[in-house]
């Protein structure tokens, strides 16, 4: 049976090590006292680098300060897709689905040919037994870059929910065609 491809966080993390002291770089850049071991450099009205923030806590694990970082790029920026984005994507590792859903929407609404934010949306929809709800969004996803192989494979993997066999496989099969290996 076809696993579901892994969710898309959006960001733009560049690796650096932590500051030793308030500034990095001779920037203006500041470790955030409230970062909890970070070592992201804060730039205090920049979108994107809260977003990059929430980015590294999400990796980390640590979903709730992910998601105050997004909202914080979220207040500073209400049209950053990607920062909605990686919301949806916290929130959803903490099986916050509605919410999650509503973090995806809004990242569309800001851009909406954000493949990813669609992508992402198709699998709350996955993952709350909405199988049709589903295969619209990865549909949605595969009209804006038919070449994303692994919304091919999702689309499949809720086919195959639906018994919808022949299908799921054209699908699950054109995912391969396009290197998907999950």
């Amino acid at each position: 049976m076809a696993a579901l491809g892994v969710l898309a966080l959006s960001g733009c993390l560049e690796q650096q090590e932590p500051a030793q002291n308030s500034t990095v770089g001779g920037s203006n850049k500041s470790l955030d006292p409230t970062s909890q071991g970070s070592g992201i450099a804060i730039e205090p009205q920049s979108a994107e680098d809260w977003n990059n923030k929430g980015f590294a806590f999400s990796g980390q694990g640590k979903y709730d300060e992910a998601v105050q970082a997004f909202d914080k790029a979220i207040e500073i920026n209400p049209r950053l897709a990607e920062a909605w984005n990686n919301k949806g994507i916290a929130l959803y590792m903490q099986g916050k689905y509605d919410e999650a859903m509503q973090a995806f929407d809004k990242a569309i609404e800001a851009n909406p040919q954000y493949a990813e934010a669609w992508n992402n949306k198709g699998y709350a929809f996955f993952a709350q037994g909405k199988y049709d709800e589903a295969i619209q969004a990865f549909g949605r996803v595969i009209e804006i870059d038919p070449q994303y192989a692994s919304a091919w494979n999702n689309k499949g993997a809720a086919l195959r929910r639906l018994n919808r066999t022949a299908e799921a496989n054209a699908a699950i099969s054109k995912a391969r065609e396009l290197g998907y290996e999950g």
